[in-house]
Order: structure tokens, then C-alpha cells, then sequence
């Protein structure tokens, strides 16, 4: 895997939730982090349970996706694995799941 240290909770998380059949249909919905300007959202098509070794989270420029939905842009334009649902991860501005203490490991 090639992703950044930073992303392991995350992917963690990720592949916890996506493993649990209870939590989690088709592809398992989306996760997403920002960190250092990216935003690390999953792939398209991806699963979340697979997270641990496969690299499911494509890095997107923060400032760019931000301004192409300012523009009124679909965001899933600049990569073509971007998850339909970048635009919402882009500009919400809560850390809820760090907040809540879901990253803390067990």
C-alpha cells in the first residue's frame, strides 16, 4: 500500500466497519479524511472491508475540489475514482468521528 501512515485509523476503521455485514451494504458506503491539504476520500467502486490491503482512498487537492463546488462543478471530474459523494466530504467541516473517539484503538 502506498498511503500515508497518517491514514491508518482510518483505514482501520474502515475496514472494521466494512467487514461487519450488520454495518454495511453493497460497497460500504464512504469514509473520508483530510490531511495536509488532501482529501483522502474512497474510491469509487472500492470496498471498505479490503481496506487493509488494497489502497481504496484516492488523494484529492482540498483547495481545488473546494473551489471547482464553489464554481458549481462537479468535483468527481478531476479523478476518475472519486466518489460521487466528494463534494459533501470537501465541505464539511466536522471531525466527528475523531471527536467521538472512533479512531482509538481497542
Amino acid at each position: 500500500m502506498t498511503q500515508k501512515k497518517e491514514l491508518i485509523p482510518l483505514l482501520e476503521l474502515s475496514a472494521r466497519v466494512g467487514q461487519n455485514p450488520l454495518l454495511t451494504q453493497a460497497s460500504t458506503g464512504n469514509v473520508s479524511m483530510k490531511l495536509d491539504g488532501r482529501l483522502w476520500i474512497k474510491a469509487s467502486g472500492k470496498w471498505m472491508a479490503d481496506a487493509m490491503h488494497e489502497d481504496i482512498l484516492v488523494p484529492l487537492d482540498l483547495a481545488v475540489v473546494k473551489e471547482w463546488v464553489r464554481r458549481g462543478l462537479d468535483p468527481t471530474g478531476l479523478h476518475s475514482k472519486a466518489s460521487i459523494e466528494t463534494s459533501m466530504h470537501a465541505v464539511s467541516e466536522s471531525n466527528a468521528a475523531a471527536k467521538r473517539g472512533f479512531f482509538r484503538r481497542t
